[in-house]
């Protein structure tokens, strides 16, 4: 030990290279000196094998961090994973912070049918669909920010929506599918400014009928709009103002022999689509399908975005005969495939945005005829070979009250995914914590909740807290992020954040 010490700091901090967070953290507790070199140089933790286990806030990043800053963060992180993989359950919350509201949707809107729904969080800033206005909340300071924008006429309805937070910008881009008595549908992205003088601001940015194909989901990427359907994808580059009507054509060809067709039209296309996610890096995308009977194909599949889309017009029809039909080949992601399913409604979410490039998402699986049964997994997707890797958890016949994980647009999930489920003490919620390369094994994590609620068994929605009764709603889960243990939940008249 003394004759390693004696080296130069930039020979130490080179013994450090490819070591997990977990292990640079232990070995800076062992004496002064190397406790000394890590704080006070950021290449250990910018060359570990895991640096994206740090949980830096939405604005920063390793290289505009100081690295005394980064130590304490990375000690943060390894603490609160230590401490979440207690064998000690259900964990008790640690403290609670309230922070007053007075939005006028969560005041006169109390229904379970119209109660706050899309959350959607940025570090310490929270936004949400209440009918057909946003909401956003911004909780930096003690002067809490607010603001409510009206998306669309009260005499409409926001059938899809889907939010991106632009960071560089302090702003947050909102994308909404609308459709009023007659049919009309209409595709309309609105950036709403995050930014402290010009909070809640909005400018419309693009507008355009569509044809209307009851939306199962929708996904927002830079300059790409993606509406899933049962049987087609609405695409949309509303920067530049190109659109497509686009059929999936999935890795089984319809017959053995030569039927004069093109690769994809001779493949069987999909139906019943759940979940599009954008590579954050690559023109491509991630899109889950349900799988019935299905032994060949995963139900995740890749796809290439087509760069021959034409010009969208002002005034065009929106009838689907009027749009431009494409049919895009597919690769089946074999590795996300769970074994002996048979039947099963696959749902992705994606993860943060990973240093590499990567795409990292979650994927659920419901299974069976009452799909009761679900599977749980990480899956990280190297796009430039095809390959994956996946990581699987089984939930088993677990009895959820109700979830954040589902096809209608709950993709985006700032946390975590998260069940509430019932237990002797009442209600608790349960969290799946994959192994994250810090040596903490994967396991469902048992929170109990704060809130003294009554949540009827009847009442089985997405997001919906444990707070409803008799077609009230009193509490709702915004978003629970596992890497601070921290739990966002809405009232309707206060903001609280649960510290575990």
């Amino acid at each position: 030990m003394a004759n390693l010490l004696s080296l130069p700091p930039e020979i130490l901090l080179k013994t450090l290279e490819g070591f997990s967070v977990r292990e640079i953290v232990e070995v800076s507790q062992t004496c002064s000196k190397l406790r000394h070199v890590i704080r006070s140089n950021k290449s250990s933790f910018r060359k570990s094998r895991n640096p994206d286990t740090i949980h830096l806030p939405p604005e920063l990043s390793i290289d505009n961090v100081s690295a005394s800053a980064l130590f304490g963060l990375a000690c943060r992180s390894i603490a609160i994973s230590k401490h979440l993989s207690s064998s000690r359950q259900p964990i008790e919350p640690h403290s609670t912070i309230s922070y007053n509201l007075s939005i006028p949707s969560l005041l006169k809107i109390s229904t379970v049918h119209r109660r706050p729904t899309r959350f959607s969080r940025c570090g310490t800033i929270i936004g949400f669909l209440c009918d057909t206005s946003y909401s956003l909340i911004d909780i930096e300071t003690s002067d809490v920010l607010q603001a409510e924008i009206e998306l669309s006429a009260a005499t409409w309805s926001i059938s899809c929506l889907d939010t991106l937070w632009l960071k560089e910008e302090r702003s947050v881009l909102i994308a909404a599918v609308s459709e009023d008595l007659t049919g009309t549908c209409v595709l309309q992205v609105d950036e709403i400014s995050t930014a402290r003088m010009t909070f809640g601001e909005r400018n419309q940015r693009f507008r355009l009928e569509i044809p209307r194909l009851e939306p199962i989901s929708m996904t927002v990427h830079a300059q790409y709009i993606a509406i899933v359907t049962y049987k087609r994808l609405i695409l949309v580059d509303w920067r530049n103002n190109v659109g497509a009507m686009i059929q999936v054509a999935g890795s089984r060809s319809r017959s053995e022999g030569d039927d004069g067709l093109s690769p994809a039209s001779s493949r069987e296309c999909f139906s019943d689509m759940r979940t599009l996610l954008f590579h954050p890096r690559e023109p491509a995308a991630v899109i889950s399908q349900s799988c019935f009977m299905d032994k060949v194909e995963s139900g995740i599949h890749l796809i290439k975005l087509p760069n021959n889309m034409p010009q969208l017009t002002d005034g065009m029809s929106s009838g689907v005969s009027d749009w431009t039909n494409l049919t895009i080949e597919s690769t089946d992601l074999r590795c996300s495939r769970f074994p002996n399913q048979l039947w099963a409604a696959i749902h992705c979410a994606e993860v943060r945005p990973p240093s590499t490039l990567d795409l990292h998402v979650l994927v659920m699986t419901q299974q069976g005829e009452t799909r009761a049964k679900r599977n749980f997994a990480k899956v990280a997707l190297d796009i430039s070979n095809s390959s994956s890797y996946a990581e699987i958890l089984k939930w088993g016949e677990l009895k959820a009250e109700a979830d954040n994980f589902s096809a209608s647009g709950a993709h985006r999930i700032a946390g975590s995914p998260f069940y509430l489920v019932k237990t002797s003490n009442g209600y608790c919620l349960n969290v799946p914590k994959l192994e994250d390369g810090n040596g903490f094994q994967s396991s469902f994590v048992l929170m109990s909740l704060p809130f003294n609620c009554q949540f009827p068994a009847a009442v089985k929605d997405v997001s919906t807290f444990p707070g409803i009764a008799q077609g009230q709603w009193d509490v709702l889960l915004c978003d629970f992020e596992l890497q601070t243990g921290k739990l966002f939940a809405i009232t309707r008249d206060a903001l609280h954040v649960v510290q575990y």
